[in-house]
C-alpha cells in the first residue's frame, strides 16, 4: 500500500503530452521522459507530490499487476491511498531503477491526456537549472557561478514534498516556502494570511480557479492579482494570488507562509544543487499576460454525482453583473450542448471559452429550477497586465 499526496491539476484545462526533456507545454505542465519497462509515458514532473504515480488507465494500458491497499486502510488527511504495481524498470534522466514499484490511482474526474506524474523524491539529488520565464529544468553538471549573487536558502529534507527554508524574520519561527510544479497557477498563502491580504485588497477585481487534487477533491477559489507579494525574502512581482486548500496545509510543514505554482515560478530561476542548496533569483521585469478566467465563473460537476455542471460565481464578475447565479447548471455555451461533456470529445476544454479576449461576448443557456434563461457575458480582463 502507499499514501501519497499530489498537486492541482486544473479542472477542464487540458493536460500534457510526451516532450523530450524536462519543460513546459502551452497548458502550463513540466514534462519529464520517462520509460516504464522500456515503454514511454507522459509523466508530469510534479515537485509537490511525494512519489511517482500512474493513472489506472495508463497502468491498465501498460499491463501492469497491481495490489490494492489492504482492506480497512485509511489515508491520511491530504493524502489519498494507492495501489501498487508489481517491480517495473524505470528510466528517468540518466537514471535506470531496475526494480520499482509505482503507486496507481484512479483516473480524475475530468478527461486526461498524460499518464501520470512524477515527484520531488525521484529528482531531489540531481543537480537542476530551472528557467522560470520557459518554465524549463536542465540537468548541469555544476552549480553556475552567477548564483553567488542570488538568494541561498536550503530545502527542508524532512518532507517528501519540495519546501524552502525562508530567510528568519526575528521571530524565532522558521517560515517556509512551498514549490509545486504541478500547479499552474500563482501564490497561495496559508488561509490566515490570505485573510488578511484578501481584506487589505478588498476593491481588487477577483476570478476563481477550479481544480482537481487528490486528496482534496474538486475545488474552486477566488484568485486576485497582485503587483508584488513579499514572501520574508522572496519578493515576486506581478502573480495571480489565492489560498491554500485544506489538504496543501496538512501537505507542507507547520510554518508554510505560501505555496508558488507555475504562474509565479515564471518569475523565478533557480538552481538545486543535488545537497539541499537552493539558490533563488526573482524578476523584476514586466510580467507576461496572464491568461485567466475572464467570465469570473466555473461549472462544477454537482455534488449529487450525476453529470450536471454547476455555476460558481465571483462577486462583481462579468458573469454576475450579467445575472447569472450560483447554482445554475450549464447547458449550452453559444450553440454548444455541453450537457454530454464527460463522454463526448470535443466538449471539453470549457476554459477556452473564457479565456479568450476582453471583449469577446459569450452566450450561456443555464437552467434554473425548471426553468431555462439565456445569460449574455461580455469577456472582461480580471488579473494582471492588460494582453497586447
Amino acid at each position: 500500500m502507499m499514501t501519497l499526496r499530489a498537486s492541482r491539476l486544473r479542472w477542464c484545462l487540458p493536460l500534457i503530452a510526451l516532450a523530450s526533456a524536462i519543460s513546459a507545454s502551452a497548458e502550463n505542465r513540466i514534462l519529464v521522459p520517462v520509460k516504464i519497462n522500456d515503454q514511454p509515458v507522459n509523466f508530469i514532473f510534479d515537485t509537490g507530490a511525494s512519489g511517482a504515480v500512474l493513472w489506472q488507465s495508463a497502468a491498465t494500458r501498460l499491463g501492469l499487476r497491481t495490489t490494492p491497499p489492504p482492506p480497512g486502510s485509511i489515508a491520511k488527511p491530504g493524502a489519498v491511498l494507492a495501489s501498487l504495481t508489481e517491480p517495473v524498470k524505470v528510466e528517468l534522466l540518466d537514471q535506470v531503477l531496475p526494480s520499482v514499484q509505482l503507486g496507481v490511482i484512479a483516473n480524475p474526474p475530468q478527461p486526461v491526456d498524460n499518464d501520470g506524474f512524477i515527484g520531488w523524491p525521484s529528482l531531489r539529488r540531481t543537480r537542476l537549472l530551472f528557467h522560470g520565464a520557459t518554465l524549463h529544468f536542465e540537468v548541469v553538471r555544476a552549480v553556475p557561478p552567477e548564483t553567488s549573487q542570488w538568494l541561498k536558502l536550503r530545502e527542508d529534507t524532512d518532507w517528501r514534498v519540495l519546501s524552502l527554508e525562508l530567510p528568519a524574520n526575528g521571530t524565532g519561527k522558521t517560515a517556509h516556502l512551498g514549490i509545486d510544479s504541478g500547479n499552474p497557477d500563482g501564490v497561495f498563502f496559508n488561509p490566515e494570511t490570505w485573510t488578511r491580504w484578501r481584506a487589505d485588497h478588498a476593491n481588487s477585481p477577483s476570478s476563481l480557479l477550479a481544480y482537481y487534487m487528490p486528496g482534496a477533491g474538486l475545488v474552486v477559489t477566488e484568485v486576485i492579482w497582485a503587483d508584488e507579494v513579499e514572501l520574508q525574502g522572496v519578493t515576486l512581482h506581478g502573480v495571480p494570488v489565492s489560498c491554500m486548500n485544506t489538504s496543501e496545509v496538512h501537505d507542507y510543514p507547520p510554518g508554510t507562509l505560501a505555496v508558488v505554482g507555475l504562474a509565479a515560478l515564471r518569475r523565478m530561476d533557480m538552481v538545486f544543487d543535488g545537497t539541499g542548496a537552493v539558490y533563488v533569483q526573482t524578476a523584476s521585469t514586466p510580467p507576461p499576460a496572464y491568461v485567466h478566467n475572464r467570465l469570473g465563473a466555473v461549472f462544477m460537476p454537482d455534488v449529487a454525482g450525476n453529470d450536471a455542471l454547476v455555476a460558481h460565481v465571483a462577486a462583481g464578475s462579468p458573469a454576475a453583473k450579467a445575472g447569472l447565479r450560483f447554482g445554475d447548471m450549464l447547458l449550452k455555451i453559444d450553440q454548444l450542448d455541453v450537457t454530454a461533456w464527460r463522454t463526448q470529445p470535443g466538449i471539453l476544454p470549457l476554459s477556452r471559452f473564457w479565456e479568450q479576449p476582453a471583449g469577446t461576448p459569450v452566450h450561456l443557456t443555464v437552467l434554473r429550477g425548471k426553468k431555462k434563461l439565456t445569460v449574455d457575458i461580455v469577456l472582461r480582463n480580471l488579473l494582471g497586465p492588460v494582453e497586447k
